[in-house]
């Protein structure tokens, strides 16, 4: 009598149960031979790297999206300074200004010279450095600088050279006349026009009408 004559004269439950022991056998030598030998340690390494390098990108981005805000931020605030900046019509009393400050405190102007403004084309507005010669004890000169900072006009100091004057009897560091050849700078906002004209020559085609 052959195998499949004894299986087919089983019970249904008989039948079942060799069913599942065979399946458990085959299991068995699966895992055995197959399943025994893989390392799962070395997947388990791998997929915590996968996952550290997942997390590691999430950072890199948040980051990323930090310094895009900054940026951003930034941006703005500068935009919103530049048009808080005057334009050229209100410059004219700037010499004027620094003529009655340093008069009033006592320091002589030998030299003043505008030089070319210098152009921002990506904020639209205007560099205006202008070059003083300047002669007042070195007490003097520190007041200039410090009230400098209060003027109702946006300056800063962008080069300073002092030297003591030659031929003068040693004093006190107070007292010490100095030569001071200073670079000053203020700023103005582009006007309409000249914003007009410079997105013209950024972009030609644009001014044209099809």
């Amino acid at each position: 009598m052959s195998i499949g004559d004894v299986f087919y004269k089983l019970g249904s439950i008989q039948k079942s149960l060799v069913i599942i022991g065979a399946c458990a056998i085959f299991f068995g030598l699966f895992y055995l031979t197959v399943l025994s030998s893989f390392d799962f340690g070395t997947l388990n390494k791998d997929m915590a790297n996968v996952k550290g390098d997942i997390a590691g990108e999430e950072d890199k981005e948040n980051k990323g999206k930090a310094i895009e805000k900054a940026i951003q931020d930034y941006n703005r605030e500068l935009q919103g300074l530049v048009k808080s900046l005057p334009e050229r019509d209100e410059l004219d009393g700037i010499s004027k200004q620094l003529d009655e400050l340093l008069t009033e405190i006592g320091i002589q102007i030998l030299k003043f010279v505008p030089e070319p403004e210098r152009l921002n084309e990506e904020y639209m507005f205007a560099t205006i450095p202008s070059e003083l010669t300047l002669l007042g004890e070195y007490k003097k000169l520190g007041q200039f600088f410090t009230r400098l900072d209060k003027l109702p006009r946006l300056m800063h100091v962008e080069r300073l050279i002092l030297k003591p004057k030659e031929g003068q009897i040693k004093k006190g560091l107070q007292a010490l006349l100095l030569n001071a050849t200073v670079t000053l700078v203020t700023y103005r906002r582009l006007s309409q026009e000249e914003v007009q004209s410079l997105s013209q020559k950024k972009n030609p085609g644009q001014s044209k009408k099809p």
